[in-house]
């Protein structure tokens, strides 16, 4: 599944290339099939009959071209600039690459009224072989019908049995190399977008592994919420705020009530679950500038910034509530759970002072806990 996505992705890629090309190809072509024009209408004489088709015929095979390479051009610019399906691209580059082939066969064919060069042959090989990025079996086929025409249009206007000879096998040599040269394009555009995708998804891979080393030393394992590491890291740069911009900040030390009775009758499992519901409860009733962690076991550490201490108890006495009222967690078994808070501000301008805040938390919450469980204290 995932070879076939990236075969998708580079067949893209080489479609919006070819899309692209076409179009600079078409500002190219363009001035120089007037340039053509001019020069050949300029001077023509009718005392030559055969100068005079020469010119016409010339005159008339870039008029032609001019007006698909501007058809061409503007249809490669809007399918450029709007996500179109692949069917009409396809129509389109491949329209434009035998256009190449024909007008290059015609004015090769008509060349031969006055002279025996294949030039424009050999210009239109070489576009198609440096400008289109074309699959090396149909490359193979393009070129060989492209050679089929130029074998028979040839002799239309050149009647020297040597100068024919001698431009077929010129002919034949020029498709073999403008094949060659096809094919190495192609092999060289798939490899690099190939090497290219290889990179982006090994980015990818990597990005993803980083993000799992993250979570892994920032995040509990089992709740989701920060670690203690990480939630340290969190609290110092806020009292280095809290000192610089002398903005008040709290934190709320919970602890859940009885939760080794939790454990011993109904096992680990099912405390697991109560610590993992518990955690997610908390993290979905405070703001999101608060920041939660598993402090350890059973406890829980909220950085409320911005928040002064009674403030703060509001929070803590809220957040009593909804622990007391939460019914999903006796669901599958008979648990009334509940927790117990401690309320303490973070100090500012103080050496030690997330020692000192912590301090005063754990005084609290255990303060709760010796008047009975279930309550918010503060210091």
């Amino acid at each position: 599944m995932q070879n076939k996505t990236s075969h998708l992705s580079i067949t893209n890629d080489i479609r919006s290339i070819n899309i692209k090309r076409i179009f600079y190809l078409t500002l190219i072509s363009i001035p120089y099939n007037l340039i053509h024009i001019i020069i050949f209408y300029t001077n023509l004489s009718k005392d030559n009959p055969t100068e005079m088709k020469w010119r016409l015929g010339i005159i008339f095979c870039h008029a032609s071209l001019a007006v698909l390479m501007s058809i061409f051009g503007v249809c490669a610019y809007i399918i450029s600039k709007k996500a179109l399906v692949a069917t009409p691209m396809h129509l389109m580059i491949y329209a434009a690459l035998i256009t190449v082939f024909v007008f290059g066969v015609l004015i090769t064919a008509i060349d031969q009224l006055v002279t025996a060069s294949i030039t424009p042959f050999l210009v239109a090989c070489t576009i198609v072989s440096v400008v289109f990025l074309i699959r090396p079996l149909n490359a193979f086929l393009f070129f060989l019908f492209s050679y089929a025409g130029f074998f028979f249009a040839l002799s239309t206007y050149q009647k020297n049995p040597s100068i024919l000879l001698s431009n077929r096998v010129n002919g034949m040599t020029t498709v073999g190399i403008g094949l060659f040269v096809s094919i190495m394009m192609w092999k060289m555009t798939t490899s690099n977008l190939i090497q290219k995708q290889l990179i982006a998804e090994q980015q990818e891979e990597l990005m993803k592994k980083n993000g799992e080393l993250e979570r892994l030393a920032f995040f509990d394992q089992l709740t989701g919420v920060y670690n203690r590491r990480k939630f340290e890291e969190l609290l110092k740069n806020e009292i280095s705020r809290i000192s610089r911009y002398h903005q008040p900040a709290s934190i709320v030390l919970i602890d859940i009530d009885n939760f080794k009775r939790i454990n011993d009758h109904y096992g680990h499992p099912v405390g697991d679950r109560v610590l993992q519901e518990f955690a997610g409860l908390l993290k979905n009733n405070i703001r999101d500038t608060d920041s939660i962690s598993r402090w350890g076991g059973e406890e829980f550490l909220i950085l409320l910034p911005n928040t002064a201490l009674e403030e703060a108890k509001k929070t803590a006495e809220k957040l009593r509530q909804i622990v007391e009222n939460y019914e999903q967690l006796n669901q599958d078994s008979e648990i009334h759970l509940t927790a117990s808070f401690g309320v303490a501000s973070l100090p500012a301008d103080r050496q030690n002072a997330l020692e000192i805040a912590y301090k005063n938390a754990d005084d609290a919450m255990y303060l709760a806990k010796e008047n009975g469980r279930n309550r918010v204290e503060a210091k």
